[in-house]
């Protein structure tokens, strides 16, 4: 994979949903009943030969918005990653 398709990837998939924590959290707080979704793919569990830079984004996001969901256990925050197949 090149060096462009991989920070791609990783900008897209993984940097912009970082952002979207960053910029929404205080306002999600607010909230009566405040949900945050994000949208993975099977890919991380079934690995596929030339999706490295995507798999790698994927697993990334699953693995920061699971440390969301636990940070904002306590609180009425509700996180989610949906996987449509």
């Amino acid at each position: 994979v090149s060096p462009a398709d991989w920070q791609k990837s990783i900008a897209t998939n993984l940097s912009a949903n970082w952002q979207l924590i960053r910029c929404f959290d205080a306002l999600l707080k607010l909230s009566d009943a405040p949900r945050a979704l994000f949208v993975t793919s099977g890919v991380t569990q079934r690995p596929a030969p030339y999706w490295g830079a995507y798999a790698a984004s994927k697993a990334g996001l699953e693995a920061m918005v699971q440390l969301y969901a636990a940070e904002n256990a306590q609180s009425a925050l509700r996180v989610n990653l949906v996987d449509p197949g």
